[in-house]
């Protein structure tokens, strides 16, 4: 989060920001211009995903992107650092961005791009959706398994 008054001031007044998550307080007196909400529901929780433009995130160490996957499969575009975790899930230009670790100013960049171009945002949503349903549906995940644990046992 210590990105967050970077990236809210190189963003300017034209972008809203809202983060979803479990800050603590006092971190979230620190970033004025910044929505905060937590603790809510799963329909509460893709209901903000459904209103927002793009997903961003900030993470810099990602073992899983669950929240590039969820915003996918909410269909919007993701702009993300380029991390492991990240870009095993995101797909550069076909479901969203990946900008330079630690570089707001490219991130900015790539927000700017999608936020002026509303077809692009939305091309990017719908393919980030059919990537979500198609690469991370419970049957691929159970084949990828067997596929896995049969490649091992055959080792």
């Amino acid at each position: 989060m210590d990105l967050l008054p970077q990236l809210r001031a190189q963003l300017g007044e034209q972008f809203s920001i809202t983060v979803i998550g479990g800050l603590r307080a006092e971190q979230r007196k620190m970033h004025l211009g910044v929505t905060f909400k937590t603790g809510l529901s799963l329909a509460q929780l893709v209901a903000e995903y459904h209103a927002a433009d793009m997903l961003v995130s900030l993470s810099r160490y990602e073992g899983f992107g669950y929240t590039a996957l969820e915003a996918m499969a909410c269909a919007k575009p993701v702009v993300a650092f380029d991390v492991t975790g990240i870009r095993d899930i995101v797909i550069p230009g076909v479901t969203g961005f990946l900008a330079e670790q630690e570089d707001t100013l490219d991130m900015v960049r790539l927000c700017e791009r999608i936020g002026s171009n509303r077809e692009l945002g939305l091309q990017l949503g719908r393919a980030g959706r059919e990537a979500a349903l198609q690469r991370f549906n419970q049957e691929s995940a159970l084949q990828s398994y067997i596929n896995m644990y049969s490649r091992l046992c055959n080792s």
